[in-house]
């Protein structure tokens, strides 16, 4: 039973360690990985994906230092297969050809070991015999794209482009994961402009890996390069939520929304209900993207009030569609947040704060309550609960995560806040109070209805905060 436990344990593990070095997060999976080991240094699986992790950062020699800490290495024949792939990538090909004929004397139909072969045949410009081995390792394994891929560069370098194009196709089909393999295919898509299956295939591709960086990224160029900036700044919203801010995303994404222009409400063609996204920030970089992505099906217009940032939010703001307007921060939170709802346009203005987000499971709730007929004077507000994410057990009102939101549960479970979020847009309504600020006040004042919204709000700044004083005091979560 305990080896079950620790089977399905080491899984989970690999599968966390899978997406990180998926996201392009290579030292944390690594990392992970490492500490798999200290705790089971028998399962050579974590030495097998910190290995294809270190070999896709081509990182050989640290990949030699893992293999040769391998239980029985001398006699494991994924082991040698990656250690010849090692001294390949570091150009040492005569030690590569040693390890390789070695699996070859152990199985001779080891994929790996053929495609390595033909590799080292193409190095030693004997093409020839390099489409002999690329050839008997697509036979051996006819589900693997790496042996496609190489097959079809080697048909590009013969001038043979349609042959090339087809294999680069295939091995990046079957494949779309490996590196090697996907940029193969965007360079021959981009030299030779022929996007349009490519396009298919690489949103087939990101749908099984979602959370692969580089397939990101290349979709990204490749709807770029068609001009397709409406679904490219898509794109790049997600890429930035998901892998976090890259130097090399945010240019070409603020110019196409400069192209784009930011979020719009057009009264004039919008015959449902509009809302207004209202926030103010300061040095938000790290959850901005996150919180924008999880409202902006819901919302018409972002209105963000920046109070002093030197990090690239606002940036990250004008990318999802924002319109920016810089405050200068006068030690009044209702000043600022008077100062957004003033910005303005839509029928509601909905609160949210940048590191808050909602659910997609929850949106049914936030449409029912915008298209609800609203009170006698046409006005209404709506209260949520905020569930305050905390790994202090002992606070008043705590309650555990029971798994109601999969992906918004953080921590150990969360204290419940009330306040009202969401209401008609109209200048009667003011926030008060330079802190904890509110609209109660004034929508009381008004004889305007609140009513409830079932729909939760996920704020994450309690437990950050917690985690950045452990993190001072030395202690590790």
């Amino acid at each position: 039973m305990q080896t079950k436990n620790n089977n399905s344990l080491n899984k989970k593990l690999l599968g966390k360690a899978d997406k990180l070095g998926q996201a392009g997060y290579i030292d944390q999976a690594v990392e992970m990985l490492v500490k798999g080991i200290q705790h089971e240094s028998e399962y050579k699986a974590f030495y097998y994906a910190i290995t294809e992790i270190l070999l896709s950062a081509q990182q050989y020699e640290d990949a030699l230092v893992m293999l040769n800490k391998v239980p029985d290495v001398d006699s494991d024949i994924k082991t040698l297969e990656y250690i010849g792939y090692c001294f390949e990538g570091l150009k040492d090909y005569l030690q590569a050809a040693i390890y390789a004929d070695k699996v070859l004397e152990m199985a001779e139909q080891s994929a790996s070991a053929l495609n390595l072969k033909g590799l080292l045949a193409y190095h030693q410009n004997d093409y020839d015999n390099a489409e002999l081995f690329f050839k008997r390792a697509i036979s051996a394994n006819p589900v693997w794209g790496l042996a496609y891929t190489n097959m079809g560069l080697l048909k590009l370098k013969a001038g043979l482009l349609d042959q090339a194009i087809a294999l680069l196709e295939k091995g990046f089909s079957l494949s779309p994961e490996i590196d090697i393999v996907n940029s193969a295919y965007h360079t021959v898509i981009s030299d030779t402009g022929d996007f349009n299956r490519a396009e298919l295939l690489f949103c087939k591709a990101i749908k099984s890996y979602p959370g692969h960086k580089q397939l990101s990224y290349l979709y990204i160029d490749i709807l770029i390069q068609q001009s397709r900036y409406l679904e490219a700044v898509k794109a790049i919203e997600y890429a930035i939520t998901a892998f976090g801010l890259d130097d090399g995303i945010i240019k070409p994404a603020l110019k196409i929304r400069q192209e784009l222009g930011p979020l719009k409400i057009d009264k004039s063609r919008n015959l449902s209900p509009t809302v207004s996204l209202c926030m103010i920030v300061k040095n938000e970089e790290k959850d901005l993207a996150k919180s924008l992505n999880s409202v902006k099906p819901l919302i018409d217009e972002i209105i963000i009030v920046d109070t002093g940032s030197t990090d690239s939010t606002k940036e990250i703001a004008e990318v999802f569609g924002a319109s920016v307007f810089e405050y200068k921060w006068q030690n009044d939170f209702a000043d600022a947040r008077n100062y957004s709802l003033s910005k303005a346009n839509g029928d509601w203005v909905f609160i949210l704060d940048a590191d808050e987000v909602i659910s997609a499971q929850d949106y049914h709730l936030f449409y029912e309550s915008i298209n609800k007929k609203a009170g006698s004077n046409g006005k209404c507000a709506y209260e949520f609960i905020t569930r305050n994410y905390t790994d202090d057990v002992g606070t008043e009102g705590w309650q555990a995560n029971k798994g109601e939101y999969i992906d918004e549960e953080a921590g150990e479970g969360w204290n419940p806040s009330k306040k009202v979020r969401l209401f008609s847009n109209f200048e009667m309504v003011q926030f008060k109070n330079r802190v904890h600020e509110t609209v109660e006040g004034s929508l009381q004042r008004d004889n305007i209805e609140i009513k409830k919204c079932n729909m939760s709000i996920h704020h994450y700044g309690k437990l950050n905060s917690e985690r950045i004083d452990l993190k001072e005091k030395n202690i590790t979560l």
